[in-house]
């Protein structure tokens, strides 16, 4: 008994011992150590998942460089931002356009910030006024105008007068000055050409300057009797003052036609030269028979701009209108990529033609700069009817449903319509309009991401049940005005049920 308790003692605390030490009954897992659950994100796989990881990535890296990374002042509204490397450092850095929103017609100012590595934080560093006033019309762009490969930043816009500007800035070359320096600095009531010129291969291999591109301003010649005359005043690079100095001029004679209309369209308002604009024109080009295949769509009523080419369209807001000496500066806006801006300047050039001009928004990758600049002629058929006379059914809205064996279609008020065709279902905005004596109708039919439209020519007759007959044959807009697709008619009878 008196070895008894001591033995006791001496296996509980080798119980106490095992417990400790002595492997889990529970599990494997030692030191009484949980282990932290990962977690698995489930990825995709297959290339189309692939292709839009990488839209995906492509467009938050878009979005992300399309934000100003320095605050601005108060007051101070960012209408462009161009993130870029200017100096050759790992670090991009950014050029942004503001204007003021308290001063109308206080000039655009262009700042430029750069990343500083002592803080860790972006550092605006430098800021200077263009000769733009009006912030719309403004695009800013980077380019190699003197072929030496130094940066210039370009802005365009207009000013207050109506006139057309351009302000450039050159990189500064020499340590310890301002990041850039005003190079040119132009305006004039017609417009602005910056003469791009090809440039070696050996320059495009990067082994060889350029050649330096010209600038090219329009402006009016007040010694002639013809408004539509023109002064062309060309600058080219100096090195010797550091600026692009005047080289020559030039006159160029304009198309001779009735100055009584031209000084209608050219009275300083936007209204009667975009009564003129509206309408379908097609692009003549080099050959002048317009067998390109490439029409603009003007479209008053509904404040847009269509662009057709190589069977595909793209349809813009119609955002507002600056009248020039020579016609309209447009500012517009994709209505499916509302990221994406043209900038359109428009010239008459004769009774039935206009030159254009557009200004991608450089920022996004899309190669089609200069597809649309040019001279466009309206179709023979897009002559508009007098507006006191617009015929029957134009830009009429209606509420009635028309029938089919094939299914129907129903028409609102409010310009929806729903379509229901061998079991498929549409709807949309309609429209009734006319390109000469015809009658067509749009139906926009609303998707996801997209709107789709279809355009009939439309054929009314009476029915000998009493109902009236309501014919659509689907067409296509081209240079001779309407055209034929060859798909079969749509034949509805109205219907007394709504």
């Amino acid at each position: 008994m008196r070895y008894a308790i001591p033995a006791i003692f001496i296996a509980v605390g080798l119980g106490c011992i095992w417990l400790v030490l002595g492997p889990s009954p529970f599990g494997s897992q030692r030191g009484g150590v949980q282990p932290q659950a990962r977690v698995v994100s489930p990825q995709a796989h297959g290339l189309e998942d692939e292709g839009a990881e990488s839209v995906n990535a492509e467009r938050m890296a878009y979005e992300d460089a399309a934000i100003a990374k320095v605050a601005l002042k108060d007051g101070e509204v960012a209408i462009s931002v161009l993130t870029q490397d200017f100096d050759g450092d790992p670090q991009d850095e950014q050029v942004i356009a503001y204007c003021q929103s308290s001063q109308s017609d206080s000039p655009v100012n262009i700042a430029y910030a750069d990343f500083d590595e002592a803080t860790g934080g972006w550092v605006r560093v430098w800021d200077a006024p263009t000769a733009a006033t009006r912030s719309r019309t403004v695009s800013v762009f980077a380019k190699d105008l003197l072929g030496d490969r130094s940066i210039c930043v370009v802005a365009a816009g207009m000013n207050g007068l109506g006139e057309q500007t351009l302000t450039v800035f050159r990189k500064s070359q020499v340590p310890d000055r301002e990041p850039f320096e005003r190079i040119a600095e132009l305006s004039t009531d017609g417009s602005v050409a910056i003469l791009e010129s090809d440039r070696s291969q050996a320059y495009l291999l990067g082994i060889a300057t350029g050649t330096g591109f010209r600038i090219a301003t329009y402006g009016r010649d007040f010694e002639s009797s013809n408004i539509l005359d023109q002064i062309e005043t060309t600058y080219a690079w100096d090195p010797a003052t550091g600026r692009y100095e005047r080289i020559g001029a030039a006159r160029l004679p304009g198309t001779q036609i009735e100055q009584r209309r031209v000084r209608e369209l050219l009275d300083g308002s936007p209204d009667k030269f975009e009564r003129f604009l509206d309408g379908l024109w097609y692009f003549v080009g080099a050959s002048g028979t317009g067998e390109e295949k490439q029409y603009v769509f003007f479209d008053t009523q509904r404040r847009e701009l269509v662009f057709y080419a190589d069977d595909t369209q793209e349809v813009f807001a119609w955002q507002n209108s600056n009248s020039t000496r020579y016609g309209l500066y447009l500012a517009t806006q994709n209505i499916s990529v509302v990221t994406l801006r043209r900038l359109i300047d428009i010239e008459l050039e004769s009774a039935d033609s206009i030159r254009m001009k557009v200004f991608e928004d450089v920022k996004l990758k899309i190669g089609v700069g200069g597809r649309w600049d040019g001279t466009y002629r309206k179709t023979a058929a897009a002559a508009v009817q007098d507006k006191g006379n617009p015929g029957e059914g134009a830009g009429a809205r209606l509420d009635a449903t028309y029938e089919s064996p094939s299914g129907n279609i129903y028409f609102t008020k409010d310009g929806n319509f729903s379509l229901q065709l061998a079991g498929a279902k549409t709807e949309g905005s309609y429209a009734f309009f006319r390109i000469g004596p015809l009658e067509l109708l749009e139906l926009r039919a609303k998707g996801e991401k997209t709107v789709q439209r279809a355009t009939y020519r439309v054929a009314r007759s009476g029915n000998p049940s009493g109902g009236e007959g309501l014919t659509l044959s689907r067409v296509r807009l081209g240079v001779g005005g309407v055209e034929e697709s060859m798909e079969r008619d749509l034949i509805f009878t109205r219907s007394s049920i709504r």
